[in-house]
């Protein structure tokens, strides 16, 4: 609905917006911890078997753990996000990476490192179903599906970035070196939870919960004061207000 709304919206060519740009970097950050959460267990995983001597059937839950609770994440965040926003969610979903990760690193057992793993996974899920919602609903009509798209790019540089991280410490022969890998993505998820108390929620999401206040001062951050926000958030207006009956 709010695409058919807006493709009539006469815009300009969106000029750089310095907080569009930290929106779309920190929140893309959760989708390169998705990718990197994923893949950096691959190479991990031989060490963790040898130092926690685990079966097969262990070994596979370590590794499936995340899977299936991103699953579960994904389905809570669909519901959650339209509650309780997309910037929080993202923050929460920031906290969960930074418990997981750090779960996992000082894991001294079976049940902590899947334990860590399943916080992961929860982050991951959410993280999956809020970020391309908030990007989406904070970019410009003109540029908002290239905008998009750079989250699916993130998700692969970030299983680029986890096999690079491991082959280093492989070949560093790192004592424990899984554990730094492992733990490694609490650095870029504490980025992202601090970098967003610097953006505005969602425009949409504010008109949402009846904030047609806040939605106004949240466009003209994204967009400047000289841009033609305002029709842009009449049409998102509407649209809102059709979704509500």
């Amino acid at each position: 609905m709010e695409l058919a709304a807006t493709d009539g919206l006469n815009e300009e060519a969106p000029r750089a917006n310095g907080q569009l740009v930290l929106l779309v970097v920190l929140s893309c950050l959760g989708m390169a911890l998705f990718g990197y959460d994923t893949g950096v267990v691959s190479g991990s995983i031989i060490h963790v078997v040898e130092e926690f001597d685990l079966n097969p059937l262990q070994e596979e839950v370590v590794v499936s753990s995340t899977v299936l609770f991103a699953a579960v994440g994904a389905a809570a965040g669909g519901v959650l996000t339209t509650f309780y926003g997309r910037k929080y969610l993202i923050q929460f979903a920031s906290l969960l990476y930074i418990a997981g990760a750090l779960a996992v690193a000082f894991s001294g057992n079976f049940v902590q490192i899947v334990a860590g793993r399943i916080i992961l996974g929860l982050a991951i899920g959410i993280s999956s179903m809020t970020v391309p919602v908030y990007v989406a609903e904070c970019a410009p009509p003109s540029i908002r599906g290239a905008l998009v798209t750079i989250n699916d790019l993130m998700i692969v540089a970030g299983q680029v970035v986890a096999g690079v991280t491991n082959g280093v410490m492989e070949a560093c022969d790192v004592h424990s070196g899984w554990r730094w890998t492992m733990g490694a993505a609490f650095a870029p998820a504490l980025v992202q939870g601090l970098g967003m108390l610097l953006l505005p929620e969602s425009p949409r999401s504010l008109l949402q919960h009846g904030h047609t206040h806040k939605a106004q001062e949240a466009m003209v951050r994204l967009r400047g004061p000289r841009s033609d926000w305002r029709a842009e958030l009449a049409l998102m207006e509407q649209d809102v207000h059709v979704e509500a009956w």
